[in-house]
């Protein structure tokens, strides 16, 4: 009997302070990677929904005029980094997509689909030991369904190739 007051009490202190968590905008484990629930709203608010809608639509040109703008009210969001990455490396400009992929990358290190976007601007720039770096590291962070890593690797071994 004592045993299961135990397991009652655990039980109860644990969901209450889960519940907790969740009231104070902690989205543990709740899809989020445990990012706070307020954290994930702030890197798709409004103005960034419609940029990727325009990089969706490949208009990379507005995209990339509507992200300057973004970045210099909301210079900490990694996303719009992202976006501003890809932008460039669709319209060729492989200088500035080295430089915001960096800048994204140090916003948020563990960035998988930046690792593999640097990586493809390493191999159109002759880079491919950078390259390769890249994919080591994806290959170390990437448990399931690793879609940026194969991408690189494929893009990669096709370098190769030709």
């Amino acid at each position: 009997m004592k045993k299961i007051f135990i397991l009652v009490s655990l039980l109860f202190f644990t969901f209450v302070a889960y519940a907790s968590a969740e009231k104070k905008g902690c989205g543990c484990g709740a899809g989020n990677g445990g990012m706070p629930v307020n954290e994930v709203a702030n890197i798709y608010d409004k103005e960034l929904r419609e940029i990727v809608t325009l990089v969706r639509n490949k208009d990379y040109i507005s995209a990339l005029n509507s992200i300057e703008d973004y970045i210099e009210i909301v210079p900490e969001n990694y996303k719009a980094w992202e976006l501003r990455a890809l932008s460039s490396f669709e319209v060729g400009d492989l200088h500035n997509a080295e430089l915001y992929g960096l800048v994204g990358l140090s916003k948020k290190p563990d960035n998988e689909y930046l690792l593999s976007l640097l990586g493809q601007v390493y191999i159109a720039t002759d880079r491919t030991h950078l390259a390769i770096e890249n994919l080591n590291a994806l290959d170390e962070m990437c448990v399931y369904n690793c879609m940026d890593r194969n991408t690189l690797k494929k893009s990669l071994s096709e370098k190769e190739v030709s």
